[in-house]
């Protein structure tokens, strides 16, 4: 069984402002078999400087950003969220009608 592999001449960073300069996450939009996916690369530290809902709002933030942009495509696009999360609490995320959203109760 072989593995895919990702051409990294078929991947383009994408621009987004996050509004912070301690939350690292990469946008990358990669082409693959005729299919669209934008990855999230993720980075958050075991001790951040900054609340975790603040990661969590703009990693949100950024699907939506990326998926509004690209609409018309979207049946197309997939979304990979990647990375080394150490202590985040993702039960604070959750995914209902096609749409992620952040739960700050």
């Amino acid at each position: 069984m072989s593995v895919p592999t990702c051409d990294i001449n078929n991947c383009e960073v994408l621009s987004y402002s996050n509004g912070s300069d301690s939350i690292e996450i990469l946008w990358l939009k990669c082409y693959f078999n005729n299919q669209v996916y934008l990855v999230a690369c993720c980075y958050h530290p075991p001790n951040p400087r900054y609340e975790s809902k603040l990661f969590l709002e703009q990693l949100i933030n950024g699907v939506e950003q990326f998926t509004a942009a690209n609409a018309d495509t979207v049946a197309n696009e997939y979304i990979i969220v990647a990375g080394d999360f150490n202590t985040l609490d993702s039960g604070l995320l959750y995914f209902r009608n096609s749409v992620w959203s952040y739960s700050n109760s």
